[in-house]
């Protein structure tokens, strides 16, 4: 979660368009979701294979 406060205090709004954001969890997404990322996934499980897993495949040209 400090990650991302951090990430939303220094990223410039227009840097997020057409980017997908994968958080660990849904704390961690909330700083993010003011931002313009064309999709936030959250991780199923707080972990590194869940992590992985949510990268998958985009649902749209990246």
């Amino acid at each position: 979660r400090a990650l991302a406060s951090s990430l939303a205090a220094d990223l410039p709004r227009a840097a997020s368009s057409g980017r997908i954001a994968i958080c660990i969890s849904e704390a961690a997404a909330a700083p993010l979701r003011p931002f313009d990322f064309t999709e936030i996934r959250i991780a199923a499980a707080p972990d590194e294979p869940a992590m992985l897993s949510a990268l998958g495949k985009p649902a749209a040209p990246v």
